[in-house]
C-alpha cells in the first residue's frame, strides 16, 4: 500500500491507492478522486453496498450537525435505552425503538406514540384530511376526518356519525342517509336482524315487572357540580334500580330497558283489571246453564238444517241428470 502526494498547478491532493482523496479545497473523497462535497463516499462496484459505519464500544455513537460551533441537530444511538434518537439542539424529537416511533418521548409504548403536543393533518387534493385505520384485510376502515364543508366525520367505511355546521350531530341510518340526532326523534336501533336469543315475556314475567315498577322510587336531586340556585332534576338513583335497568357500569339508567319494563307492567295491570271486571260482572250460574243448554239446542238444529240442505242438493243434481238424459 502506498501514499502518493501529487502537486499540480491547480490542486494539491493526497491519494491512498486511489481510494482516499483529499483536495486542496478541503474535500475528502472515498472511492472518487473528484469529491463534490466536503465528504463524498462512492462505490464503483455496481453490485456492492455502500455506507458509513460508526462503531463505539462504550458511550453513545452520534452524528452531530453544528452551526458555527453550536449543535443544531444530532442522530444518537442511546445505548441504555436501545433506541435511535433524533435531536433538535438538545431536545429529543424523534425516537425509534423496537419498531416503534416516539415523538416527544424516548420510550414509545405503541407503534406511534405522540407525547406533549398535537398532531396536525393537512388536507389532501380532495379537500378532506384525517386519520384512517384499516382492518388487516383492508375491508373495513375507522375514519376521523374533516372536510372543507366544516363537517367532522367519525366511524366505519364512510362514517356512522358526523358533526355538521348545519344540523349539529347527525347519524347514518341503514339506508346510508344522514339524519339529525335530535331529542324529539332519537331512536334506539331495535331491528330483529341485529338481535339474537330473543325471548318474549310471559304473563308471569309481566306481573313481576308490575311489582318491580311499583317499587321504584322517583326522586328529585341536583348533580354534585350544581349549586342550590339551579333547578332540581326528576329521575332515579341508579343504585336503587334493578340490574337490568341499570347501565353496564351500574352508574346510569338504561332508558330503553326502563320503558320496556314499564310497558310490561302496564300490560300486567290491564290484564288484572279485565279479570277483576269479568268477575264482578259474571253471569249467574242458573242463567249460564240455561245459555249453555240453548247453545247446544241451537247447534243441534243447525246440524239438522245442514243435513236437509245437503239432501236437497243431492236430489237436485239427480233431477238435472235425468233431464239431460231425456234430452239426448
Amino acid at each position: 500500500m502506498a501514499i502518493a502526494i501529487l502537486l499540480t498547478s491547480s490542486q494539491v491532493f493526497a491519494q491512498l491507492d486511489t481510494t482516499l482523496t483529499i483536495t486542496n479545497t478541503g474535500r475528502v473523497g472515498i472511492g472518487t478522486t473528484n469529491p463534490i462535497q466536503n465528504l463524498e463516499v462512492k462505490d464503483n462496484v455496481s453490485t456492492g453496498n455502500i455506507g458509513i459505519s460508526i462503531n463505539s464500544t462504550a458511550g453513545n455513537p452520534q452524528i452531530r450537525l453544528l452551526d458555527n460551533g453550536t449543535t443544531k441537530g444530532a442522530m444518537t444511538w442511546i445505548r441504555s435505552l436501545n433506541s435511535l434518537t433524533f435531536n433538535e439542539g438538545t431536545t429529543d424529537l424523534l425516537t425509534l425503538k423496537s419498531g416503534k416511533v416516539g415523538i416527544g418521548t424516548t420510550t414509545p409504548g405503541q407503534l406511534l406514540h405522540v407525547a406533549g403536543g398535537t398532531i396536525e393533518v393537512y388536507p389532501a387534493t380532495d379537500g378532506e384530511n384525517g386519520i384512517r385505520i384499516r382492518s388487516a384485510d383492508q375491508s373495513r376502515n375507522f375514519v376521523l376526518d374533516y372536510n372543507n364543508n366544516g363537517t367532522i366525520r367519525i366511524g366505519d367505511n364512510g362514517g356512522v356519525m358526523r358533526l355538521s355546521s348545519t344540523f349539529g350531530v347527525e347519524s347514518r341510518d341503514f339506508n346510508g342517509t344522514w339524519r339529525p340526532m335530535i331529542a324529539s326523534s332519537f331512536d334506539v336501533q331495535s331491528s330483529r336482524h341485529i338481535k339474537q336469543d330473543i325471548l318474549h315475556l310471559r304473563s308471569g314475567d309481566e306481573t313481576s315487572w308490575l311489582t318491580q315498577i311499583m317499587q321504584l322510587k322517583p326522586a328529585t336531586y341536583r348533580y354534585a357540580w350544581e349549586s342550590e340556585s339551579e333547578k332540581k332534576t326528576l329521575g332515579f338513583i341508579a343504585e336503587e334500580l334493578p340490574d337490568v335497568i341499570r347501565s353496564d357500569d351500574g352508574r346510569g339508567v338504561n332508558l330503553y330497558a326502563l320503558s320496556t319494563a314499564t310497558v310490561a307492567a302496564l300490560q300486567a295491570f290491564y290484564r288484572e283489571y279485565l279479570e277483576e271486571r269479568l268477575q264482578s260482572e259474571s253471569v249467574p250460574p242458573e242463567m249460564l246453564r240455561q245459555l249453555q243448554e240453548d247453545n247446544r239446542s241451537l247447534s243441534q238444529r243447525v246440524s239438522e238444517l245442514e243435513a236437509i240442505v245437503k239432501s236437497l242438493g243431492s236430489e237436485r243434481r239427480n233431477v238435472d241428470a235425468n233431464s239431460m238424459s231425456e234430452l239426448h
